[in-house]
């Protein structure tokens, strides 16, 4: 193979390669976006003494901690919900201060029709931490989504 046949064989390969990162980087962003869908708002609540509640537009999402607040142990999440038929629930957990990477836990439906997880937190080695659980609804087509903050010790 002559040079300039291998610099245009390079070229080629190069550009094909700059395509696919830009697809892949697309393609992961496009599916880390949450499909459309309803916000609901939630008032001011006391999780784990009391459940919190959202709502809006005929739709209600009731979530709860079902155990002690400890970043050392499992969390006892459970959703409840009114008004929205689900494919699938999810939480997730960020600190609402501070970035505590991906924590996302996936809910399982029972008898029921209630949603339930058993799930740790990351721990915060600065002892109190701000947590806001998203709770993601997934229908069909979109998503409905509730924020929810509470404090560990």
């Amino acid at each position: 193979m002559t040079a300039p046949r291998k610099i245009g064989t390079m070229l080629w390969v190069g550009v094909a390669l700059l395509a696919l990162a830009a697809a892949g980087l697309a393609a992961r962003s496009y599916l880390q976006q949450p499909p459309a869908g309803a916000v609901l708002s939630s008032d001011a609540c006391a999780l784990p003494q009391q459940p919190c509640l959202a709502k809006g537009a005929g739709q209600q999402i009731l979530f709860a901690i079902d155990s002690p607040l400890s970043s050392h142990s499992d969390l006892r999440l459970r959703v409840e919900l009114s008004g929205l038929e689900a494919n699938s629930v999810t939480v997730n957990f960020d600190g609402a201060d501070m970035y505590m990477g991906y924590n996302r836990v996936l809910l399982t439906r029972g008898d029921d029709g209630i949603f339930r997880a058993t799930t740790p937190l990351p721990v915060c080695v600065t002892g109190e931490m701000r947590w806001r659980a998203t709770v993601l609804v997934t229908q069909k087509t979109t998503q409905t989504r509730a924020d929810f903050l509470f404090t560990t010790l």
